[in-house]
Order: structure tokens, then C-alpha cells, then sequence
């Protein structure tokens, strides 16, 4: 069976690698508008979405928001497409809701969302597989996206919202005493380059709950 990947990308810097890998590893590419003339340039084929749908009526949203395009997601659709390839533009220009969905569609069909060039190049470097356990930590990393980016978006309408999304940083050495169990120092989106997680430890043993209070406070004083 053919399989299919969606490109839908905002930066489409070496889009022409990447693509190359993915079709010599035996995948066809399916692309956005962008995604589509970019390739042209590098001779690269690849089908418009909205001529892998067969569709050319312009509904007034994204092709890629057509439900020929879930239903290649979520379902054993004949050309069902496996993975998506997205990075969505930035909310500084706009709000990029079917960049999002593509991912969340990728993920409720249990296809391989790549979010990043990185991840790009750590799926290639694979031969273009997964283990079940690495495509589940893609669909973490897109779920995680879409978390934080909505998180952004409510920032912008409702300043009087206190949301974060929070990642388990590091374990600390352990609790005061022995009955007590160890922190966890978390990362925060909007995180603080002045702040603990701004500075990196040359040595010695990871730090327990009371150093970072003291180290805390004095980074209090310092930039007070």
C-alpha cells in the first residue's frame, strides 16, 4: 500500500531534503499550497491537497480543513494518509486553527505527527519508521503543542486567565527528612531566562527543594 504524508508548513526551509528522503523511503508527498510551490522550484513531485481530494470548488476555508482530509486521518480511508508533517504559523500572524487541527486529526487516527524539523530529521534518520513507543512520544509532543498554543490564544482574549502548561523538568536530590518524597521542578512555556532554569549546573549533585528556595531568594535580591 502507498503511503501518504500531508506537509502543511509555515517555514518551508528545507522542505526540499526532507521530502526527498521521505519519497526514496517510498512516500508520496501531499502538500499545502505552500508546501506545493515550494517543491516546484526543486523539481520535486507532490500532489495538491486539493487534488488528492479531487475537489476544486473553493469552500472559503483551507482545503486541508476539508472532511476528506479527517476522514484520511481518522479512518482506513483507500489513500489514507499516515503522517503529518505540520508547523503551524505563529500566532503573531494569526490564528492558525487548521494547522492545529491537522496535528490533533493525526493524532485521533493514530498516524505520526511531526512537529519540528528536528523530529523531522529524527524520523528520516530512523528510515522513516517508528516503534510504537516513539510515534507515541510525536503524539505526545503535538498534543503538548496544541495545549500550549490554545493556552496562548486565551492569554490573548483574557488577561484575567491564569493558565500555564507546565513540564517535568528534573527530580530532585530528595526530601528533608526520610519520610518525605522528592520534588519535581517543573519548566514553565513563558519561562523566565533570569529565573532557576535559566542557569545550568557545572557540577556536584542535583539540588534538593531547600537549595533552589535559597537559590530562589537570591535571585530575589540580585534583580530586585
Amino acid at each position: 500500500m502507498k503511503k501518504y504524508a500531508l506537509f502543511s508548513l509555515d517555514d518551508t526551509s528545507e522542505v526540499d531534503v526532507f521530502a526527498k528522503k521521505l519519497i526514496d523511503c517510498g512516500w508520496s508527498i501531499i502538500g499545502s499550497r505552500e508546501t506545493v510551490d515550494a517543491l516546484k522550484k526543486w523539481d520535486i513531485d507532490c500532489i495538491d491537497v486539493s487534488d488528492y481530494m479531487g475537489v476544486s470548488h473553493d469552500f472559503g476555508f483551507p482545503p486541508t480543513l476539508h472532511p476528506m482530509v479527517e476522514a484520511a486521518l481518522t479512518s482506513d480511508f483507500p489513500e489514507r494518509i499516515d503522517l503529518v508533517f505540520d508547523i503551524p504559523y505563529p500566532l503573531s500572524k494569526g490564528m492558525d486553527v487548521g494547522g492545529h487541527t491537522l496535528l490533533a486529526l493525526a493524532v485521533k487516527g493514530d498516524r505520526i505527527p511531526v512537529t519540528s524539523k528536528e523530529d523531522m530529521r529524527s524520523f528520516i534518520e530512523k528510515n522513516c519508521e517508528l516503534t510504537p513507543e516513539e510515534k507515541r512520544k510525536f503524539q505526545v509532543k503535538a498534543l503538548t503543542k496544541i495545549a500550549e498554543y490554545n493556552i496562548s490564544v486565551l492569554s490573548t482574549i483574557d488577561e484575567t486567565s491564569l493558565m500555564n502548561n507546565f513540564r517535568r523538568h528534573e527530580t530532585l536530590l530528595s526530601g528533608e527528612n526520610p519520610y518525605q518524597r522528592q520534588s519535581y521542578l517543573y519548566s514553565s512555556v513563558d519561562k523566565d531566562d533570569h529565573g532557576i532554569l535559566g542557569f545550568h549546573k557545572v557540577s556536584g549533585e542535583r539540588p534538593c527543594y531547600t537549595n533552589l528556595c535559597d537559590f530562589d531568594n537570591l535571585l530575589s535580591l540580585f534583580y530586585a
